[in-house]
């Protein structure tokens, strides 16, 4: 993504726990956010940006959980003073990405750890399930294109 305004990461990291007051206010709607990528594997670089994954509660419907992440996001640009916000809600991820979030992850809110850790259980389970065929598939995949 092309930067229009370089963000302050000293600020952002200063700014970050606080999220939570405005995660708190949707605590019936929300089970968990994390943070992943580059900030919380101190790998910053010119073009990164703040990832956020939102764990809604699998109760409510697709509709509303977007209308909750579009409420959500613009909070969160005024909070953190940057556009630079790259969120995507958890719980239509495909598996993989699911856990890759989940395997760099920095939770900056919880209102209910036992379904955290019971959404958590399951990706990895699943994704250790699934694994063998997906490695499988990867290599006929690049066989067929005429790889090794």
């Amino acid at each position: 993504m092309i930067k229009f305004n370089k963000i302050n990461f000293q600020k952002i990291k200063q700014r970050l726990p606080l999220t939570s007051q405005i995660f708190s206010r949707y605590s019936e709607e929300i089970i968990a956010v994390y943070l992943f990528g580059s900030l919380v594997k101190d790998n910053i670089k010119p073009l990164s940006d703040i990832d956020l994954a939102i764990l809604f509660n699998f109760k409510l419907t697709q509709t509303v959980m977007v209308d909750l992440e579009n409420r959500i996001f613009i909070e969160l640009i005024r909070f953190l003073e940057t556009e630079e916000i790259d969120g995507i809600v958890l719980n239509y991820q495909p598996i993989s990405r699911q856990f890759a979030v989940l395997k760099n992850k920095q939770i900056l809110y919880c209102s209910d750890h036992k379904k955290r850790i019971d959404f958590e259980t399951g990706v990895i389970l699943s994704y250790l399930d699934f694994k063998p065929y997906r490695e499988e598939f990867n290599r006929e995949f690049v066989r067929a294109l005429g790889g090794r």
